[in-house]
């Protein structure tokens, strides 16, 4: 008796154990739905949740949070219309010209967006994310991740320190240590692959008489 209710905690703001989306945020996210969007499997367009948002929210919000405890994903919010949309090249008899294009409904895109936005607030507030990571976040880009890097490689020779690298091309990872070849590994899937190259690089540090610092960089 009372397995179905949600676990008793008294701090929901520093635990994931239970997200709760409300109702304004609900209201805010279906006002900010693009009116000219197509309707999905669902036939319900994007214009209907906007226009009435306000009347709405508490009903949405009801259903995304059933689902957020319940763990329960509604069926029609998995569904999408796929169309095939033309690349702009290439001949238009030829199905490589065109990339799938998935339609779906539009209230699967706000939950989707709101869930995202509590994990990120979470994960953003208390510092869980590392420094490294720059892909999918707000503020961070691959002009931040560049010039973290090339801070990294001026530091490194401001005291006097020789700057190895480690790179993933195209599932290949390619090393780079100055006086050297680079070394090339498997496909980055197989066993043990990143292993061997972090052996090889300490290694050659462990025999160089020279101090050496090595800058992992996958993306």
């Amino acid at each position: 008796m009372g397995s179905h209710l949600p676990v008793k905690y008294t701090n929901w703001d520093k635990s994931l154990i239970y997200v709760n989306i409300n109702k304004y945020n609900v209201k805010q996210a279906l006002e900010n739905t693009n009116p000219n969007k197509p309707a999905g499997p669902d036939q319900i367009p994007s214009l209907f949740f906007k226009q009435f948002a306000r009347s709405l929210a508490p009903i949405v919000s009801f259903i995304f949070n059933l689902s957020l405890h319940t763990g329960i994903f509604p069926e029609i919010f998995k569904q999408a219309i796929v169309i095939p949309l033309y690349k702009g090249k290439g001949k238009k008899n030829d199905p490589v010209s065109y990339r799938p294009i998935s339609l779906l409904p539009p209230l699967s895109k706000v939950f989707e967006r709101l869930v995202s936005a509590e994990l990120q607030r979470f994960l953003n507030l208390y510092n869980k994310l590392t420094p490294a990571q720059h892909g999918f976040r707000s503020e961070f880009s691959t002009q931040s991740a560049t010039l973290q890097f090339t801070n990294d490689c001026y530091e490194a020779g401001e005291k006097r320190l020789y700057t190895g690298a480690i790179h993933r091309f195209q599932e290949r990872l390619s090393v780079s240590t100055p006086g050297a070849n680079n070394i090339q590994t498997g496909q980055i899937w197989n066993t043990g692959a990143i292993t061997q190259v972090v052996s090889i690089l300490y290694t050659r540090s462990k025999n160089a008489s020279e101090s050496w610092k090595f800058i992992i960089s996958i993306s």
